[in-house]
This record gives structure tokens, sequence and C-alpha cells, in this order.
């Protein structure tokens, strides 16, 4: 019985201090458009989830990525808070109607949370390199920056 007790309060501790964590939920445009989900682990790490429709024209098709950044830089900038983040990630898609992608990126931008209302707003591009059934091949659209307006809650 006690140890039911200790594995009851110990997931009631963990799951009080993960929906505790800052988050935030909004949309990326750019070469496509995605919807992004990004939750803070702690004041210098966060982990972003994307998913949407990319390369309208190219290469047709859609992707899910998440990554896992670190903040390097911070700073209060006039009322709000500056942040430079970088950080690895991994993605899966489908181009061209049926080329099946998995690829690992890198993720790196700027963002500005603004203190008076619940928003944030970023610019970031993520380089990627994709396997396929043609090879290695590395993206260069992902290498266009992608602006994210997402509301903090």
């Amino acid at each position: 019985m006690k140890k039911l007790l200790s594995v009851l309060a110990l997931s009631l501790a963990l799951g009080t201090a993960a929906f505790a964590q800052p988050k935030s939920f909004g949309l990326r445009v750019g070469p496509g458009l995605e919807i992004s989900y990004q939750h803070t682990v702690n004041h210098k790490q966060f982990v972003e989830v994307d998913a949407g429709v990319l390369g309208i024209s190219e290469y047709p098709g859609f992707r899910i990525s998440a990554a896992y950044d670190f903040n390097i830089l911070n700073f209060r900038l006039l009322k709000g808070q500056f942040n430079m983040f970088i950080g690895p990630g991994v993605s899966v898609g489908m181009y061209d109607k049926s080329l099946f992608t998995a690829g690992l990126m890198v993720q790196y931008g700027v963002s500005y949370d603004f203190t008076s209302v619940p928003l944030s707003v970023a610019v970031d591009t993520c380089p990627s390199l994709w396997l396929n059934s043609e090879g290695v091949t590395m993206r260069f659209k992902s290498l266009i920056p992608m602006l994210s307006l997402r509301w903090k809650f």
C-alpha cells in the first residue's frame, strides 16, 4: 500500500510540474504553413513540435518535426524578453505525393516575448538532411526563414 501511495504521489507531482510549465501555440509561416507548439522545459530549454504543409510549388507535401532547443542568449529588451536559440531535431514527411522522407535538422533563430500581452514572435530556420529512397539530400528550402506567431499560456 505504501508503494502504491508513493507512486500515486510521485505521478501527481510530476503531472502538476509538467502542467505548470509555460507553453505556447501558434503558426509558422514561410515557404509553407505549419501549426506550432512549444513546451518550456526550464528557462533555458524548450521543446517545439510543428506540423504542416511545405514546398507548395517545387516539392508539395507535409512534414511533422520536433526540436529540442537551447536558449543561448536572452535579455530584457524594451518591455519584453529577447531570446536566441539553437537545437537539434528530427522530421518526417511526404513529398511529391509518394516520396516518404525522414531527416535530421538543426533549428536556430531569435524570438521576442511580449510581457504586456501573452504573445511571442520568432524568426527561425531549420536546415535539414533528408533520407529517402533517392538517397541523402540537403533541403535548401529549409534555409528560408519562417516567421512564427504564438499565443503563450
